[in-house]
Parts: C-alpha cells; sequence; structure tokens
C-alpha cells in the first residue's frame, strides 16, 4: 500500500524532458529508489557513465533517450546548427527492471517504477519515465548494464528542474473508469 506522502505525489508528478540542473542527488535519495523498488519486487540501478557511452557507440550515435512527452534529450549534451551552445543534462539516469521477465515481474515492475518516480517527486526531484530506448536496445541494457541478471523494463532520467521556465504540464492520467473493469461483466 502506498504511503499516503506517496499517493499525494500523484497529483504533483509530472514528465519533466528538459535538461536537469547540475546538483547530485544525495546518495541516501539514490538508497531510498533502491529500497522502495526492492519493497515491490523490482530494482533500480544507476547507469554509469561507461554504461552510457557503450548504449552509444551500440546505437551508432549518441544515446538518444524520448520522455513520455515525445521530447528528445541525450543523456549527457545536446546541440545543433541552429543553437548558440550545446545544452547540457545532468539527469541521473537509472534502469528499472525485474529478476524475471513474466506476466508478474511485469507488473512489479510498474509498481516499483511508479514508487520510485512518485518518491523522487515527494523529495522535489524531476523525472522523466523513458521506455523507447528499450525497443532495440533490451538485449543489450539487460547484458551490458545489468550484467544479465535482471530484465529492463524502463529508463528513468531523475534529476534537479531547472530553475527557468514553465514548469511542465501535469502528466496525464486515464480516468479510473477506463481502468477498472466493472464487477459483473
Amino acid at each position: 500500500m502506498l504511503e499516503k506522502s506517496l499517493r499525494d505525489a500523484i497529483t504533483e508528478r509530472r514528465s519533466d524532458d528538459r535538461p536537469y540542473r547540475m546538483r547530485p542527488i544525495p546518495a541516501g535519495y539514490l538508497s531510498l529508489f533502491r529500497e522502495r523498488a526492492a519493497t515491490l519486487g523490482g530494482l533500480v540501478q544507476l547507469v554509469s557513465d561507461t554504461d552510457r557511452e557503450q548504449l552509444a557507440a551500440y546505437a551508432g550515435s549518441p544515446l538518444m533517450v524520448t520522455c513520455a512527452s515525445g521530447t528528445r534529450w541525450p543523456p549527457v549534451e545536446i546541440g545543433s546548427a541552429e543553437m548558440e551552445a550545446p545544452v547540457v543534462d545532468h539527469a541521473e539516469l537509472f534502469v528499472a527492471g525485474t529478476p524475471g521477465d513474466d506476466a508478474l515481474s511485469r507488473l512489479r515492475a510498474g509498481e516499483s517504477i511508479s514508487a520510485v518516480l512518485l518518491t523522487a517527486t515527494n523529495i522535489g526531484l524531476a523525472t522523466c519515465l523513458l521506455t523507447e530506448p528499450l525497443e532495440s536496445r533490451r538485449a543489450v541494457i539487460r547484458t551490458e548494464v545489468l550484467g544479465g541478471t535482471a530484465y529492463p523494463h524502463a529508463l528513468l532520467r531523475v534529476g534537479w528542474a531547472p530553475d527557468t521556465g514553465a514548469p511542465p504540464a501535469v502528466t496525464s492520467r486515464c480516468p479510473v473508469e477506463d481502468l477498472v473493469l466493472p464487477e459483473h461483466q
């Protein structure tokens, strides 16, 4: 059961695809993410800079990731001919996974991902759920990042939101009646 503070964070959570500020996430917060995921049968593992580079090399270009809003951000630096200077994103990147890959494991993955995202929101961190990189790199992420010990289900960008600009809109939610089956069908 979600604690009240996490339930309250549901209405505050946003998918923030902006580049995050350079400010470290305290180690205690990272441990809390791991504990919350583990309690629900999942895991979250911080992606190292080396693993980011390996994933980028596999992709043949800088690893681009897409947030739920559709905006694309790489894990470190972006830039284009139209921009005066590249934008640096200081987000931490996590792999969320489970030891198994059956239906129950996928349910546990969703529950643990939700708990981590809500915990981060409750702490005041910005988050962005990423699933597109798994479409073509799931086996590589499983082998290279998770050492073959778990199955990846999503990547999570977590960090401190920028000080400027309007905050993103609230992450859309499906109406409860679209998610809950009637008792008698």
